[in-house]
């Protein structure tokens, strides 16, 4: 009995110690703050491109501009000219992305840009079966940013429309440029290589000025 207790206590002891001693599971690998060279704000929009940049792309002196949308990880504003024979349209978006979990991945901020614009480019090049946006024509951009890709939408339903978005990643920052022209029924003819030239220097100056703002680590 005396040797059997014995036995008893030091198994218990040895399962202690065998719990004390193990190797704590190693931490989630999941990121949580900002990491070197990404961004926790962007640049307003309203101000990215200067005023003759402005009346170069859009044929025309733009209204005054509208700020969809503004806050330090988020700008959106639109630009337009509307005239008897030309509609332009120019949107430009900065977006900061933080950490999350909701994209796959190390939950990082770059992480969840990353997914965001492959997500847009596959809705681009296969819209939703009941959307009315047609498929895109896509072809990637060099040098410019971590990821860029400029694509063509025709919109030929009630109304004729070309449009051109330059979709940019830089680290963690979306960068969204979207040139719209009206066509036909009174509207002058257009140029799609023009738009998707003028969208592509729009992207550019705003890559410029993400890249002037300051970065963690930095």
């Amino acid at each position: 009995m005396t040797w059997g207790s014995v036995a008893a206590v030091a198994a218990v002891i040895a399962i202690a110690i065998y719990y004390l001693l193990e190797p704590s599971a190693a931490p989630r690998p999941y990121v949580t703050s900002l990491l070197k060279g990404e961004f926790s704000s962007v640049p307003n929009a309203c101000r990215v491109i200067s005023a003759p940049a402005l009346k170069e792309y859009l044929t025309g002196s733009p209204s005054k501009a509208v700020q969809m949308f503004g806050a330090a990880t988020k700008s959106e504003c639109t630009f337009s000219v509307d005239g008897k024979q030309t509609f332009r349209e120019l949107d430009i978006t900065n977006q900061a992305y933080t950490p999350s979990l909701i994209a796959p991945g190390d939950g990082s901020a770059t992480s969840y840009a990353r997914y965001t614009f492959n997500q847009t480019e596959l809705v681009l090049a296969t819209p939703p079966k009941n959307s009315a946006q047609p498929r895109a024509t896509i072809a990637p951009l060099s040098g410019l940013g971590s990821q860029a890709l400029a694509a063509v939408q025709l919109y030929r339903q009630r109304s004729k429309t070309d449009l051109v978005i330059v979709l940019v990643r830089v680290h963690n920052v979306v960068i969204t440029v979207k040139l719209w022209a009206s066509v036909g029924h009174g509207f002058a003819p257009v140029s799609i290589p023009q738009l998707r030239f003028y969208a592509v220097a729009a992207a550019r100056t705003s890559v410029a000025a993400v890249s002037r703002e300051s970065a963690a680590g930095a």
